[in-house]
């Protein structure tokens, strides 16, 4: 164990010194380790769903942050209609909110990979107003001026659920799963989705498919309507 740690030591001043800074380079770097390692992960069953929250308390949920501050309803509201992962979301910046394009480029992505999120005409608007003349610097910024933590981001979304009463857990990561899945619902295919989330593997976004199951849901309506024709 003593050897773990000293190479573990040394593992984390080599990348301090080449620049990693945040979590997902860490994961990475690891992962092009293994493979110079030949190592392959264990095989792990899939999800069959992902945890996402109903319209009413999403519904909820952004009421009471609207009713905190028209900042704290509209960072909210940013993070569940782009679905980015909440160490994307602490990174977005001005400089790369495409006004005239309603996109916003996030470059901070997992694995360091740029993808270019489409946002409705309303968010488009909103952003700008909130933003006003600024040309650099984080679309979103605490009162000291600089960048939001993930964790300060964990908190307000705490503060906002326990607020609303909700009951049920709710993290970034619950927001990104339930906007997936309610795109799925809405007719996004799978590709378009894999795109927008950012994943590396198709199998990744199979989860909401399965979460939303409008196929299952279809079938059901039409084998019910047949049932209660018989009745």
């Amino acid at each position: 164990m003593h050897e773990v740690d000293k190479l573990a030591k040394q593992v984390a001043r080599l990348m301090r010194k080449s620049g990693v800074k945040n979590y997902d380079q860490t994961k990475h770097v690891f992962r092009e380790v293994r493979k110079e390692l030949d190592l392959s992960p264990p095989k792990r069953r899939g999800r069959d769903t992902v945890k996402r929250i109903s319209l009413e308390q999403l519904r909820s949920f952004l009421n009471h942050a609207q009713r905190h501050s028209a900042t704290r309803g509209l960072m909210m509201q940013t993070l569940y209609e782009t679905a980015v992962r909440v160490d994307e979301f602490v990174n977005l910046r001005v400089e790369h909110f495409l006004y005239e394009q309603k996109r916003l480029v996030v470059v901070a992505g997992k694995g360091d990979k740029r993808r270019e999120i489409p946002l409705t005409s309303a968010l488009s608007n909103l952003l700008r107003i909130h933003n006003d003349d600024r040309t650099e610097g984080p679309i979103f910024r605490s009162t000291k001026g600089t960048a939001f933590t993930p964790r300060r981001i964990q908190q307000i979304v705490d503060e906002v659920a326990s607020n609303a009463s909700l009951k049920t857990k709710i993290s970034p990561h619950t927001l990104r799963h339930t906007r997936a899945t309610d795109l799925v619902e809405a007719g996004m295919t799978r590709d378009q989705l894999r795109s927008l989330l950012g994943h590396e593997k198709s199998d990744t976004t199979d989860v909401y498919t399965r979460t939303a199951a409008v196929l299952t849901r279809d079938a059901y309506d039409a084998a019910a309507r047949i049932i209660e024709g018989k009745l």
